[in-house]
């Protein structure tokens, strides 16, 4: 393994995304404008934002931007609370010093990411950082992990995908990566991650296993 990318909300940062009450500003908005959408689709943000490509969504003014002005507000009010997950400083460290390229994704807004991880201290540890601005499809499509994975000079086979939703996992899966699911609630998902963990620093176990060079605990 040569790259480890990490997905923020939940993950590294202990914080939980809105998502219901973003979901139903956003449904009642495409409501308002004589628009629905069937609910199967309302999973997924992204899904949702693929579907408006389609007729007769696309036919709506700018109705991609005002469903991203949503999701923006709802980003930033998940600032107020944002604080490193346990463990996770002491991970991230240790894996920069032992030469794992590190990289961020997220599908939130890129001035709510610089402002989690400036506030939190942790940006100048990541190679990279990909937000939902630089790609034409968030997770749980794959390009976040490939936009990375380009940007870090590195395949995706040889990355590991972390994260704490089924979206990080698909997008992991779909790019050819390896992933890992946080799972600190004890929730099943539909998606094979190759590795599940309870804790952030059980990472360390996974990449020693495949070779790398982390051999001792990170601080906590």
């Amino acid at each position: 393994m040569k790259a480890v990318l990490f997905d923020m909300d939940g993950t590294i940062i202990k914080n939980s995304y809105p998502f219901p009450q973003a979901k139903a500003e956003i449904l009642a908005t495409l409501r308002s404008r004589g628009l629905y959408v069937p609910d199967d689709i309302y999973g997924s943000i992204a899904n949702l934002l693929e579907k408006l490509k389609e007729p007769p969504y696309n036919d709506h003014t700018n109705i991609r931007g005002v469903i991203l002005s949503i999701l923006t507000k709802y980003d930033f009010e998940c600032t107020g609370d944002a604080k490193l997950r346990r463990g996770a400083l002491g991970i991230l460290r240790r894996l920069k010093q032992d030469g794992y390229r590190l990289g961020l994704i997220s599908n939130s807004n890129l001035l709510v990411v610089r402002k989690v991880l400036g506030a939190t201290r942790v940006y100048s540890l990541f190679d990279v950082v990909i937000t939902r601005e630089c790609v034409e499809r968030m997770k749980p499509y794959p390009d976040m992990v490939l936009a990375a994975c380009e940007k870090l000079g590195v395949h995706p086979s040889n990355t590991l995908v972390v994260g704490d939703s089924w979206v990080d996992i698909e997008a992991g899966s779909a790019a050819g990566a390896k992933t890992a699911y946080l799972n600190t609630k004890n929730t099943d998902i539909p998606q094979h991650p190759t590795y599940e963990i309870r804790k952030i620093t059980q990472l360390l176990k996974i990449l020693v296993e495949n070779g790398g060079s982390t051999t001792r605990e990170a601080a906590v």
